[in-house]
C-alpha cells in the first residue's frame, strides 16, 4: 500500500546524495583540495564522502545505503530500487514466473528460460500493468472512529514515541516534491525494463489515484508522507538483543544483521512482526531492537505499564484501510 509514493520518496532520496556527491567531485577538481560532502537527504543523515582531486571518492564514510547512494526502499534489506525490480524478483522467486526482461531470450538465449512450454509468458506490458496497480494502492492511514479511551491513549502514545526516541529512524513524515509517478524507474539496472534512449515512459499522477485520502503539505508545498520510516538500513543487532539476528538468506552484499528501517504506517494491520514474522505482538518486536535502536528500545521497557500501553494504543491505530 502506498507503494508508488515510497518509490518516489527514494528516487529523490537518490537525487540529492548523487548531487551532493557530484557537487563535492567538482569542488575537489576545480581547488585541487580534498572536500567533504554529507550526505543528507530528508532530514536523513547517510553518512559522509570525501573527494579527492584526482577523482577519487573515499566511501567509507557512507552509512545505511550502497556505495552507489541509490536509496532501495524495498525488501526487508532496502535491496530492490523500484517496484518493476521487487515485481520481476517476485514473480520469479515466490510464482515461479520468468519476466521476459531479465529471464528472456537476450538474457538467457531461450524464449522459455522457465522449460513451462509457455514461451515468453511475462511480457513487459504485464509487469507494467503490475507496476502501475501497485503504484497506485493509496497508503494506509490513521484510524479514525476510535473509541474515546484509545483515543486518548494513542494521542499520548504518539507523543512518546518520539519523547522516546522511536522518530530518530521511524521519521513520522518525509516530504515529497512531486506526484508524478514514472515507469520504468531512473535508476534501475540490467535485467529490468530500463529507461534508454527515446523510450517511452508511463507517466501517473498519484494524486488522481493513490491519493485517496487527504495527505498534509508543509510550507514549501511539498507533501508529507506519513511512512514512519527513513528509508536507510540499520544494525538491529547486538551482543545482548539478538533476536533479530536470525537472517539465514544473505540478500546482495547486505550483512544478515542490518535491516531497512520498516515503514510502520499500517503496522497495527500487519501481525506478525519481524522479517520472518516471528514475533506475535508489537510490545515483543519493540523488545527484540538492538544495535543502533537499543536506546529506544530500553527507554520504552523503562516505562511504566501503561505508557507503554499508550504506544501500542498509538501503533494499533496506524491501519491499512480497503479502497
Amino acid at each position: 500500500m502506498g507503494a508508488g509514493l515510497v518509490e518516489l520518496l527514494a528516487r529523490e532520496m537518490t537525487a540529492d546524495l548523487q548531487a551532493a556527491r557530484q557537487d563535492a567531485v567538482k569542488r575537489a577538481w576545480a581547488s585541487g583540495e580534498e572536500q567533504r560532502a554529507d550526505l543528507v537527504s530528508k532530514g536523513v543523515r547517510f553518512g559522509a564522502i570525501v573527494a579527492k582531486p584526482d577523482g577519487v571518492v573515499d566511501l567509507s564514510g557512507v552509512e545505511g545505503i550502497d556505495a552507489d547512494l541509490i536509496v532501495r526502499p524495498f525488501s526487508r534489506k532496502g535491496v530492490f530500487t523500484s517496484i518493476r525490480q521487487f515485481t520481476i524478483n517476485a514473480l520469479n522467486i515466490h510464482h515461479g514466473m520468468e519476466a521476459m526482461e531479465r529471464f528472456g531470450v537476450r538474457w538467457t538465449g531461450t524464449h522459455d528460460f522457465a522449460e513451462s512450454g509457455v514461451p515468453d509468458a511475462v511480457t513487459p506490458g504485464d509487469v507494467s500493468a503490475l507496476v502501475a496497480f501497485q503504484a497506485t494502492l493509496p497508503p494506509p492511514t490513521v484510524k479514525q472512529d476510535l473509541p474515546d479511551d484509545w483515543r486518548i491513549a494513542a494521542e499520548a502514545g504518539a507523543r512518546q514515541f518520539t519523547v522516546l526516541g522511536c522518530a530518530s529512524c521511524h521519521i513520522s513524515t518525509l516530504p515529497l516534491k512531486s506526484l508524478t509517478f514514472t515507469d520504468p524507474a531512473p535508476y534501475d539496472m540490467a535485467g529490468t525494463f530500463a529507461r534508454l534512449g527515446n523510450r517511452a515512459v508511463d507517466r501517473i499522477d498519484l494524486s488522481k489515484n493513490a491519493l485517496r485520502r487527504p495527505i498534509a503539505k508543509e510550507r514549501q508545498g511539498e507533501w508529507l508522507i506519513p511512512l514512519f520510516s527513513d528509508l536507510k538500513r540499520h544494525l538491529m543487532v547486538d551482543a545482548q538483543v539478538s533476536a533479530l539476528g536470525n537472517e539465514l538468506q544473505a540478500q546482495r552484499f547486505v550483512e544478515r544483521d542490518v535491516f531497512l528501517t520498516p515503514r510502520l504506517w499500517g503496522v497495527g494491520s500487519t501481525a506478525p512482526y519481524g522479517h520472518r514474522g516471528d514475533f506475535r505482538s508489537l510490545d515483543e518486536i519493540i523488545s527484540a531492537h538492538g544495535g543502533e535502536a537499543r536506546f529506544a528500545r530500553d527507554a520504552y521497557l523503562s516505562c511504566d505499564k501503561a505508557m507503554r500501553e499508550n504506544v501500542i494504543a498509538f501503533l494499533r491505530s496506524l491501519e491499512i484501510k480497503s479502497p
